[in-house]
């Protein structure tokens, strides 16, 4: 007696993948420290600076918060300037909300809430979004600071600092499309034995 077997096929897919590479972020700002990895150094306009880890957390959508904290290195007798740098991304990487805040001269100063979403965020921000976003966060930045604090070169490059580790950042995100795979199943012809014997034929 022979039995007969359907050969059935169906479709399932490969999970979405969002990766936010920190170990290729730390390479575009010139490499983690070579002991504990927790923080690149690197210099702009003549200034030094200090970019530490991200903080990376899941959000309920399947996207990520990025949080980085950046310092402004003012030297050996100087209190350092700090920046706080926050990233929010969708399920596919794409921006959704970017804002920084700058600690400098005991005063904190807060960026406005860059929103991509929603028709008057695309008004605003128009062509280019991840790009302009980085510009209007170092303008709002840039305006904000200059009434506040002391000028000095490192405070001024500052919110450039910013947005060239915003830059950096989300060159390292990548989303990589679910995959569909074929799926094979065996299943039984569901003919009564009689009927599997004669076809089958001996």
């Amino acid at each position: 007696m022979k039995v007969f077997l359907f050969l059935c096929f169906s479709l399932v897919t490969a999970g979405a993948q969002l990766v936010v590479d920190v170990d290729a972020f730390g390479k575009e700002l010139g490499g983690w420290d070579s002991k504990r990895k927790k923080a690149a150094d690197y210099s702009m306009s003549d200034a030094e600076y200090r970019t530490f880890r991200p903080v990376i957390t899941e959000t309920p959508g399947g996207g990520r918060f990025i949080s980085i904290r950046i310092d402004n290195r003012r030297g050996f007798l100087s209190s350092d300037d700090h920046a706080l740098l926050q990233v929010t991304l969708d399920g596919k990487g794409t921006l959704l909300a970017l804002e920084s805040s700058i600690h400098a001269q005991g005063k904190s100063i807060k960026s406005d809430i860059v929103l991509t979403t929603g028709k008057e965020a695309a008004a605003v921000l128009g062509g280019d979004v991840m790009l302009n976003a980085g510009l209007k966060l170092a303008k709002d930045l840039s305006a904000k600071l200059a009434g506040e604090a002391k000028v000095e070169a490192g405070r001024v490059v500052f919110p450039a600092v910013i947005v060239h580790n915003y830059n950096k950042l989300m060159k390292c995100v990548t989303y990589t499309d679910p995959i569909p795979v074929a799926e094979v199943v065996e299943e039984p012809a569901g003919l009564p034995a009689e009927e599997a014997e004669v076809v089958g034929g001996e």
